[in-house]
């Protein structure tokens, strides 16, 4: 059996095209996501950094991974190693389950798997979890002159609650999940998030780690920054051909007064 989540640009939608997808059904924990994704429009503002949430801002991948692994023993799925399911980082969560257990087209089974995933990942999302070194340090010597938000496949209220439980919030205008909107490397939550700040596409850019952020920014106009530190893959993330590549968060500054003149 070939390995979990091998080939992500396979088995994701093949770049441009991106997958209109509808969100998946909510669990009762998620009853506090219900405030959905309509966003009003705030002041203008002279520059936008939109950053990725996991492999990008954190590193999350073993809190993921024993969701995910937590998803399948619910439903009688094929055990996987933890470290297999790293590549599964960043795709729509019932895409990996339906792949993870075997392309079952069951959906009922698909979505007892995604919704035991959040109820457990819910209680157990910061057990391992932490921001990238340097990324507070980075974040803090943004405050002040650029506007920061989150765009991020993870839903919003979990997205939030994680960045809750690791004192980042404070950092973001907006954090912004895939609830109503389709998944990245569809710009529009992207696109949402700019509209909402008045945010001109010369002076946003767009952070992250794998193919689909890069391929995000570049269509809602923006500019792009990939995260070669983080969990996607790096031949992907190069051929996507962001605008700079940054090895570290200390990098980061540096390249968004390159991207922007700043």
């Amino acid at each position: 059996m070939p390995a979990p989540c091998a080939g992500r640009s396979r088995r994701f939608p093949a770049r441009p095209a991106a997958r209109a997808r509808s969100a998946a059904r909510c669990s009762p924990v998620r009853a506090a996501s219900a405030a959905r994704t309509a966003i009003p429009t705030e002041r203008a503002v002279t520059r936008l950094a939109v950053f990725d949430l996991d492999g990008t801002l954190v590193d999350s991948r073993r809190d993921v991974a024993q969701a995910v692994l937590h998803g399948l023993a619910a439903v009688g799925g094929n055990a996987v190693q933890e470290t297999a399911l790293y590549a599964c980082i960043g795709r729509p969560l019932d895409d990996i389950f339906r792949e993870l257990l075997g392309g079952d087209d069951d959906e009922a089974r698909v979505q007892r798997a995604a919704d035991a995933y959040r109820t457990y990942y819910f209680d157990h999302c910061a057990d391992h979890t932490t921001p990238y070194p340097g990324a507070r340090e980075a974040l803090a010597a943004l405050d002040g002159r650029w506007t920061k938000a989150v765009c991020t496949n993870k839903r919003t209220y979990m997205a939030k609650r994680l960045l809750d439980l690791l004192d980042l919030s404070h950092h973001f205008g907006v954090v912004l999940g895939a609830d109503d909107l389709p998944h990245k490397p569809d710009p529009a939550m992207l696109k949402s998030i700019m509209d909402r700040f008045a945010a001109a596409p010369a002076t946003t850019v767009m952070i992250g780690d794998t193919w689909m952020d890069v391929e995000a920014g570049r269509r809602a106009g923006a500019k792009t920054c990939g995260a070669a530190f983080g969990d996607g893959a790096r031949a992907e993330l190069l051929e996507a051909g962001p605008d700079r590549i940054i090895e570290a968060f200390a990098e980061l500054p540096d390249a968004l007064r390159a991207l922007t003149g700043e």
